[in-house]
C-alpha cells in the first residue's frame, strides 16, 4: 500500500513538472550547440535553494524569515 502510494506521487510529481525539466533540458542543450551560457545558470539554482531554505525555516519557526 505505502509503495503504491509512492509510486503515485512520484508521477504526480513527473507530470506536473515533465515540461520545466524539458524546457531546461533544451535550454541547456541549445546553450551548449549555440557556444553560449546558459540563460539560467548556478546562482540562479543558488538562489532558489535559498528561497526554500528560507520557507522551511519559516514554517519550522511560526515567523516571517
Amino acid at each position: 500500500m505505502a509503495q503504491n502510494w509512492l509510486y503515485n506521487r512520484f508521477n504526480a510529481f513527473l507530470e506536473r513538472y515533465m515540461p520545466a525539466y524539458r524546457a531546461e533540458v533544451a535550454e541547456f542543450v541549445a546553450a551548449v550547440n549555440g557556444g553560449r551560457e546558459p540563460s539560467v545558470g548556478g546562482l540562479d539554482g543558488l538562489r532558489a535553494l535559498q528561497l526554500a531554505d528560507a520557507a522551511y525555516a519559516s514554517i519550522e519557526s511560526g515567523r516571517l524569515v
